[in-house]
């Protein structure tokens, strides 16, 4: 499955003013929903932070040695991605279940070995794509 998306020019801006060159780019995912309405967001996931970047707008950039206990949890329309910073369980950003719940449970495996300093390695999943990549049915 695709764990790494295409940033448009706007978030890729924003994205490149916001972290450094030794910063390794591990996933970018997107994120559909930002405080209570329907957006397309992404989240970029580099070996040392966590970065939430909205229509060209870095929105929040999060240290990923600070974090632990990444999870995903099913919520009532959507799904949200959830970690521990310094001992408090803060939701990071909130997403359609049935599309990016598989992608956000890997990640959150990838985000735990890096928080660990277990691995430097993004993880891969072989997992089949649900959706046409073209007309996303």
């Amino acid at each position: 499955m695709k764990l790494m998306y295409d940033l448009p020019k706007a978030d890729d801006a924003a994205f490149k003013a916001a972290s450094s060159p030794e910063e390794k780019l591990m996933y970018c995912l997107p994120y559909d929903f930002e405080d209570d309405r329907s957006v397309r967001g992404y989240m970029v996931f580099t070996d040392k932070f966590i970065y939430r970047i909205l229509e060209g707008e870095l929105k929040a950039k999060y240290t990923i040695s600070e974090m632990s206990e990444f999870n995903c949890e099913i919520m009532y329309g959507s799904c949200g991605f959830y970690a521990k910073i310094n001992g408090v369980s803060t939701l990071l950003c909130r997403f359609i279940s049935g599309r990016n719940m598989p992608r956000y449970t890997v990640v959150a495996s990838g985000c735990e070995l890096l928080a660990k300093k277990e691995s430097d390695q993004p993880l891969t999943s072989n997992e089949p794509e649900r959706f046409c990549p073209k007309c996303n049915r």
